[in-house]
């Protein structure tokens, strides 16, 4: 094997694919059943071995993977039996993310075959270009399929891969951001009991007897203007709208979570209910289950990342049972699935 000019291209290869993003989300493993049929002047027919790969997941389209496939082949004219090695290093990029995920992949490698009688050696070292798709099943646990394009550089070589198995990702899978956030405080700064995004009168006198517009119904006298204190409890919403099925927080949103930390700093008395909403695709049940798991990240990160003190912060999922709009299109789903801070002093 010319190690030298493979750790060249294998360096090549990862500077190519790790330049694409500098936050990363986690590594996979993946176990697979390979066939591998050598082509050409190897007049070899090849079984069905194993194959496995490790990688790492950017907060991106792109991953970086390590495979190796070790098997054997009978050769056609003799019967007699070679021993097949295939490491290669590829960049995966993944044409969208949901749960059926598809990808393209290149790369470089090295193929060894070598025959029990001697008769037939060979080292090459091969260009790979092909793709491939994941479908999770649930949690971390994906079924994956894979079809790879082999061409050696010196001796003309073609050789054909397909695999099949199971990736698991450690960690938290990456989530493509596709909207802007924001962090708006749904505060009550007049305190008669209406938000203000809802508050049509928004100076009502403290006290006064408002209705659902925070319109004065019937006025009760203050004798001085009272400056407004901070409220006993306040909503702060964080737009985080989720991909489908997806419950990870991407490092983008950590600047806008850590306003609401710096408000639990600023008061120690102060704590906050993290609660995860989701839209109405899939069950109740399933929904439920999701919209628990987006509030239990956001409140990692506050705890984990900025230091708030697990005491202080609690979570709770409600599915898709409180929509703020009708999920009636793509664009109100989106705003459906979202987290909400309930700070209380």
């Amino acid at each position: 094997m010319n190690l030298s000019r493979f750790v060249r291209l294998s360096m090549a290869s990862v500077a190519m694919a790790t330049s694409v993003s500098a936050v990363a989300e986690g590594v996979f493993i993946s176990a697979m059943n390979t066939h591998y049929q050598l082509e050409n002047d190897r007049d070899f027919n090849s079984h069905i071995d194993t194959s496995v790969s490790i990688g790492y997941r950017f907060n991106s389209p792109w991953a970086i993977e390590l495979s190796n496939f070790w098997g054997d082949a009978s050769e056609v004219a003799t019967g007699g039996s070679a021993d097949i090695d295939n490491l290669k290093l590829e960049a995966l990029y993944y044409i969208w993310e949901d749960r059926f995920s598809p990808y393209a992949a290149f790369g470089v490698g090295n193929t060894t075959v070598n025959a029990n009688d001697g008769a037939f050696d060979r080292d090459t070292n091969t260009f790979n270009v092909g793709g491939g798709f994941q479908y999770r099943l649930f949690g971390n646990l994906s079924v994956r399929g894979d079809l790879r394009f082999l061409r050696d550089y010196g001796q003309a070589d073609n050789d054909v891969s397909v695999s099949y198995g199971f990736t698991y990702h450690f960690g938290s899978r990456s989530e493509l951001q596709s909207s802007p956030v924001s962090l708006r405080r749904e505060l009550d700064s007049d305190g008669d009991g209406v938000i203000d995004s809802s508050d049509r009168c928004p100076n009502s006198p403290r006290g006064a007897l408002v209705n659902e517009f925070g319109c004065i119904v019937i006025a009760e006298p203050v004798p001085e203007p009272v400056k407004a204190e901070v409220p006993a409890v306040m909503n702060v919403r964080l737009e985080v709208n989720f991909t489908t099925d997806s419950s990870v927080v991407g490092a983008s949103y950590f600047s806008e979570i850590e306003r609401v930390a710096e408000y639990l700093n600023a008061n120690p008395n102060a704590t906050v209910v993290i609660e995860g909403h989701t839209d109405d695709r899939g069950t109740e049940k399933y929904n439920q289950w999701l919209s628990a798991r987006r509030a239990e990240a956001v409140a990692g990160v506050l705890e984990k990342r900025f230091g708030i003190v697990s005491d202080r912060i609690s979570s709770k999922g409600l599915g898709e049972s409180s929509p703020m709009v009708a999920n009636d299109s793509p664009e109100n789903m989106a705003i459906n699935r979202r987290v909400i801070a309930v700070i209380s002093q």
